[in-house]
């Protein structure tokens, strides 16, 4: 009987810990930004990202990354240097309770020269109020980096970002790199920011 029961138990804490292993809650990127020139310039390209399994960028492991740290890895995997980054979150004491805001990712990008320059949101602010205008992300999005592959761009769904590789308009999907290397691509309506 005791055998029983101990075999439930370790069963029941495997499935435990397997469902909160994959629930994953990143950042809190739903930030506003105080401008009405909410989207910056665009950031020239120095590595090309093209299809899902042709990337030119470091090779990070997916290990070792929390739940809140998936800005983390997108830096990290788009630029190399991820002792740096944790350096300058500490450095900067960058509060990391509810993942990296875009504008941690941008101040990081400036400490250690990624070369980020500009963001876009469906909720910004204009003239002091809040705007929300669901799929200007996805807008500004094709208009600053076009269709097809890629390079340099973060995209942004509810409390998590990936590294968008390629904008297919006529499926309207992002193919995108992610922590989680079962997720391939986010569907337009789904992107509610993305970062170049």
């Amino acid at each position: 009987m005791k055998k029983k029961l101990s075999s439930c138990g370790i069963f029941a804490t495997a499935f435990f810990a397997t469902a909160m292993l994959t629930i994953v809650s990143c950042s809190k990127d739903d930030e506003y930004y105080d401008s009405d020139m909410y989207t910056l310039a665009e950031v020239p390209t120095t590595r090309s990202i093209g299809s899902p399994g042709e990337a030119e960028i470091p090779q990070i492991n997916n290990t070792g990354f929390n739940a809140k740290e998936c800005g983390v890895w997108c830096l990290a995997r788009l630029y190399g240097n991820l002792n740096g980054i944790r350096r300058v979150i500490e450095e900067e004491h960058i509060d990391m309770r509810n993942g990296l805001l875009q504008k941690d990712m941008k101040r990081i990008s400036d400490v250690l020269g990624f070369g980020i320059t500009g963001w876009s949101n469906d909720t910004y602010l204009l003239d002091n109020k809040v705007v929300t205008e669901k799929g200007r992300a996805i807008k500004d999005l094709i208009s600053i980096k076009g269709v097809g592959n890629v390079s340099n761009t973060i995209v942004f769904i509810p409390n998590h970002c990936s590294i968008a590789t390629k904008v297919d308009s006529v499926k309207k999907i992002v193919y995108v790199y992610d922590v989680n290397p079962t997720v391939v691509d986010y569907t337009f309506s789904q992107i509610i920011g993305v970062m170049w």
